[in-house]
């Protein structure tokens, strides 16, 4: 059997697997609301609507965090959240939408840690062991049980190791920008802190292979040519935050113990913080493989893998560090999303050791065996029991007081997936325009003005994306409205445009509301900067999109073909 039909066969297993990885919950037949679930899925709610209506807004969000008119899509992964919003809208209701996105995560995941190890000389079996048993640690199974955001870093990370080897292992071309760019680039337009911890894990090769490569001024301008591509495709991204770092003072994220959240060893389960003990031999044995012959960069590979797993863990004096820099503890939050990359880089050296001797290529499979097995029935009954339970009332607000565990079940498996977000919400006051610089209680203030005021008004989406609330009221008097007001939001009550408006500390406005039909009209008004760079971010886009069918083209063309092709990639 050919190379070809070996690595067709193991994508055809890797395929099955993944299937086969959905019938835990398929079987518990509930959708499955963990700790970022809700506040992802009105991300994505808001831009399937947009879709569905084309009522386009880029900033406001006008159908999901209950109407609401705050801006969190065009700064947190816009492309992503519209990718999202369309498997939404073509699998009708979030049960089907989060079996999809679970299958498409995996298999990108797979594919990436599939191809990572026969860049390394494993052979399909191996492949295959890595690649499902990566599946099943680390963040990659919290996006089934949860919505991380991180879990995306993980199922990308395999695509990186594959970028940053190439700089170390290929010393005629060390640097591909089109590989590079389109990774970081493709990690920016979902997740912002991943895209950091990718570019922090590039710098170690790249200094490497500078001193180690035969063409290093050819290595430099590559690497430059992919940060200056990536900076003009990323434009969309940096200049909203721009927008809004400049002009208001953005609420953080919570704040959480970073040595808590950093990685211990677990005897149950490997996900997120939790490593367990056989990872920990089998990361050991692979470390005194590599000490016994170290060859080419597989060293270097496993001493970054190893400082990274380091660095995450408790080993760490996570501790100290956020007592001196508390910001961390808002900005990073969780030390363990560090094997995002420490997992593929260490599973990378582990397939270049497999070719070696048998009987160390068979001690490193007992493990990788040990850990799937061990990881695979912890995350089965994790994922059975979370879909069985249905809701976990601990990340949610009933927006309905008199709804009931079953009409949220009820409403998380309709078909109208607009009812999920009508029962319930999620305390979350990321990027809301503050007035003070305290944060304290954020959350339960913004449960008061925001989640239990908004079912008060009726809510419309104008054809230009304005939003539109309507109310009356028995008399004239000060009245706070559930929507955020930045400095860039124009608001017109009852057809006079306000412009002195008190509000509270979350942004909400307090308005002088007559007596009978009151009306506000809420828009998003970003500068002329801003909408150039949104407007170079979807051009390079384009560009780079005709970059990539022309090199797919070259690459596929006959060999005794006529047409001309560029020299790309």
């Amino acid at each position: 059997m050919t190379k070809d039909h070996h690595r067709s066969l193991s994508r055809l297993w890797l395929i099955i697997i993944c299937f086969l990885m959905l019938l835990p919950q398929f079987i518990s037949g509930g959708v499955i609301i963990g700790n970022d679930t809700l506040f992802h899925f009105n991300r994505f709610y808001d831009a399937a609507m947009q879709l569905r209506t084309g009522h386009f807004n880029y900033f406001q969000t006008n159908y999901g965090f209950q109407q609401n008119g705050r801006v969190i899509n065009a700064v947190y992964g816009p492309a992503f959240a519209m990718l999202n919003g369309a498997l939404l809208a073509l699998t009708h209701n979030w049960f089907g939408y989060q079996l999809l996105t679970t299958f498409i995560i995996n298999l990108v995941a797979g594919i990436g840690m599939l191809n990572l190890s026969r860049q390394m000389g494993a052979g399909p079996g191996v492949s295959l062991l890595l690649a499902v048993t990566y599946l099943n640690i680390g963040w990659l199974p919290n996006w089934e049980m949860a919505q991380n955001m991180s879990a995306w870093g993980a199922a990308l990370a395999p695509y990186l190791c594959m970028v940053a080897i190439q700089m170390i292992t290929d010393h005629q071309k060390p640097v591909s920008w089109l590989k590079l760019t389109l990774i970081i680039s493709i990690t920016a337009q979902i997740h912002l802190l991943s895209t950091a911890i990718f570019v922090v894990t590039l710098v170690p090769f790249f200094i490497a292979g500078m001193v180690i490569v035969d063409h290093r001024w050819k290595m430099f301008k590559e690497t430059l040519k992919a940060v200056g591509l990536t900076i003009l495709l990323s434009a969309n991204i940096w200049g909203a935050l721009l927008e809004l770092t400049t002009h208001n003072r953005l609420a953080k994220t919570n704040p959480f113990n970073l040595y808590h959240n950093a990685l211990m060893i677990s005897q149950t389960s490997g996900v997120r913080e939790s490593i367990l003990l056989i990872m920990v031999i089998l990361f050991g044995l692979a470390t005194l493989f590599t000490l016994k012959s170290p060859q080419d960069g597989t060293w270097l590979i496993m001493l970054v893998g190893l400082g990274i797993l380091l660095v995450a863990s408790t080993l760490f004096p996570w501790q100290s560090l956020q007592s001196i820099m508390p910001a961390l503890k808002r900005d990073f939050q969780f030390p363990a999303r560090l094997t995002t990359v420490a997992y593929p880089l260490l599973f990378a050296g582990i397939a270049r050791l497999s070719t070696q001797g048998k009987w160390q290529r068979w001690l490193l499979i007992i493990c990788l065996l040990g850990t799937l097995i061990q990881a695979s029935i912890f995350n089965s009954q994790a994922v059975y029991q979370a879909g069985r339970k249905h809701v976990n009332t601990t990340f949610l607000v009933r927006l309905k007081k008199t709804a009931s565990r079953q009409d949220i079940v009820t409403a998380s498996n309709s078909r109208h997936f607009g009812k999920l977000i009508d029962e319930v919400g999620k305390r979350s006051p990321d990027y809301l325009p503050l007035l003070s610089k305290s944060q304290r209680n954020l959350p339960l203030t913004y449960q008061y003005e925001i989640l239990w005021q908004a079912p008060k008004f009726h809510h419309q989406i104008r054809s230009d994306g304005a939003l539109i609330l309507t109310w009356y009221a028995k008399r004239a008097n000060k009245r706070l409205v559930a929507v955020i007001v930045y400095q860039e939001s124009k608001v017109v009550l009852n057809g006079k445009v306000q412009t002195h408006l008190h509000r509270s500390r979350l942004g909400a406005p307090y308005v002088t509301q007559r007596t009978g039909k009151n009306v506000l009209v809420l828009t998003f008004h970003p500068t002329m900067m801003t909408r150039f760079l949104l407007l170079i971010a979807g051009l390079s886009w384009l560009c780079f999109g005709l970059i990539l069918l022309l090199h797919v083209f070259r690459r596929f063309r006959p060999k005794n073909s006529l047409v001309p092709y560029f020299g790309i990639g």
